[in-house]
């Protein structure tokens, strides 16, 4: 993993805020799977460049806060932001067939 650690730990805030609501939600029964796509899985795997944006697909349909938006500090301490993009789509992505399947 090369991912930059200021936006992994921006990543994972946010995923703290899904899984609280989920779980108030009552999504305690099966494990969720969640596909990371775009930016942020670039980062992941070359830790070549930032994003504002994450790019999700899930297992599952699910009922997500609207203001899914964490602030974090740049490596060189510029301000930066990442939020859920709700409008992402697997049908329009540009996403290998077996993505779900071949995925870590």
């Amino acid at each position: 993993m090369k991912a930059f650690p200021e936006l992994t730990a921006a990543l994972r805030s946010m995923l703290d805020r899904m899984d609280a609501s989920l779980r108030e939600g009552g999504y305690e029964e099966e494990p969720i799977k969640m596909y990371l796509a775009g930016g942020v899985a670039v980062n992941f795997y070359c830790g070549t460049r930032y994003t504002e944006d994450v790019d999700a697909s899930f297992s599952r349909r699910l009922v997500l806060p609207q203001d899914l938006t964490v602030n974090y500090a740049r490596a060189d301490g510029s301000q930066a932001f990442i939020y859920f993009d709700h409008n992402y789509n697997t049908s329009l992505a540009l996403v290998h067939e077996d993505f779900e399947m071949d995925s870590r």
